[in-house]
């Protein structure tokens, strides 16, 4: 552009620079044809300068268009990805929600367990003292009664034994009193 801006002030300059000075019409007549002669010339090398210029100038906006629509499609896409990362960032913020809430119910039902299990151990623990408890209440009551049955027993036994003696020294005291009264004499005085 700059270019053909100083061709153009280089042909006007020099337009002016060749204004005949002379007075004979037909002279200047033909100075004006070979001034406009030269100015076509001038005009039609200038042509397609222009022509590449603006061909030039057609590519840089059209190259300016498709850069712009370039940016706008890229913007468009930008705010495409954010949106899925978005979409990608609050799906994983609900499943880690979800991930959390499932460990913390899993956490409570594993204490729950823990605390049904000890509760049930505890109350086998109990259960298992009571029947040791009366495990050793039957012991000892079988000791016992088997102890009583035993002295109840011995004391039968000597209770026959003793009654045996006292049966036979009350025969032999019989016996003795039957031959003592058969002989006379009075054993009890």
């Amino acid at each position: 552009m700059a270019i053909l801006a100083a061709v153009a002030q280089l042909i006007e300059k020099g337009a002016k620079e060749q204004e005949p000075t002379v007075d004979n019409p037909r002279f200047n007549k033909t100075l004006q044809l070979l001034i406009t002669q030269q100015e076509q010339q001038a005009q039609s090398e200038l042509d397609p300068a222009e022509a590449v210029a603006e061909m030039e100038m057609n590519q840089i906006l059209a190259a300016r268009e498709e850069d712009s629509a370039n940016i706008q499609r890229l913007e468009r896409l930008i705010m495409q990805q954010r949106e899925e990362q978005q979409k990608v960032e609050l799906n994983w913020r609900a499943e880690r929600l979800m991930l959390n809430e499932k460990a913390a119910k899993q956490a409570q039902d594993a204490k729950e367990q823990v605390e049904r299990e000890v509760s049930a151990t505890r109350s086998a623990e109990k259960a298992l003292l009571q029947a040791l408890e009366f495990a050793r209440a039957e012991v000892e009551k079988r000791a016992r009664e088997t102890t009583e049955e035993d002295t109840r027993k011995e004391r039968e036994k000597a209770d026959k034994k003793a009654k045996k003696r006292i049966n036979r020294f009350e025969e032999l005291f019989a016996t003795m009193t039957a031959t003592t009264q058969t002989n006379g004499n009075d054993p009890v005085r």
